[in-house]
């Protein structure tokens, strides 16, 4: 019961209010507990049951990975790179060839490849190494034939370091050299190789 009026504070958090006296005191706020790690949020704020903050940051921009999403992170790019703007056209390059890549689409990264090099040849300092890693990704993404490269993870593909040939030893599974005849662990003795 509020005191001010005599009935439930069910309302709205001005409905109990006299008039004149919402100029003397600051609104009042009804706090209903949060679901969620036990805070306390106001009403109308966002709660356990309202959608992620992250789903729409951005409203001009779809929320999944289709070809419109990909043509406008393209044209974005593209008009970017027009004015002259090439920090804003290599991060719309780097939301292009991961929407490419997710969707196959060899078009899509060759296309961010050819606007990379552009701000390449055209900016200096940081940028320019920028665009340079942006163009490097986007030719480990393809293989000689133009294909989008079906591997498990780019990241393999754009170390250098080769994986040395290595073997498991049977007996307590640590990885040995392959060319070792005894297990430097547990001494287990290969036959032959």
């Amino acid at each position: 019961m509020s005191e001010s009026c005599g009935t439930p504070s069910m309302g709205s958090p001005r409905s109990c209010i006299q008039p004149g006296a919402e100029s003397r005191r600051s609104p009042r706020r009804h706090l209903a507990p949060s679901r969620s790690r036990g805070h306390v949020l106001n009403r109308g704020e966002c709660g356990a049951r309202s959608a992620p903050a992250t789903i729409a940051l951005d409203p001009t921009r779809p929320a999944t990975g289709t070809s419109m999403e990909r043509a406008t992170d393209l044209q974005r790019a593209q008009e970017a790179l027009a004015a002259g703007q090439h920090k804003s056209a290599l991060r719309e390059g780097w939301r292009a060839v991961g929407v490419g890549l997710r969707q196959r689409d060899s078009a899509t990264i060759n296309a961010t490849l050819e606007i990379a090099l552009m701000v390449a040849a055209a900016s200096e300092g940081k940028v320019h190494g920028d665009a340079e890693m942006l163009a490097i990704y986007c030719r480990n993404c393809l293989d000689s034939t133009g294909r989008v490269i079906e591997s498990q993870s780019i990241l393999d593909r754009l170390s250098f370091r080769r994986k040395s040939s290595r073997r498991q030893c049977p007996d307590c599974a640590e990885e040995i050299a392959a060319e070792a005849r005894l297990c430097r662990f547990c001494g287990y003795r290969f036959d032959s190789v």
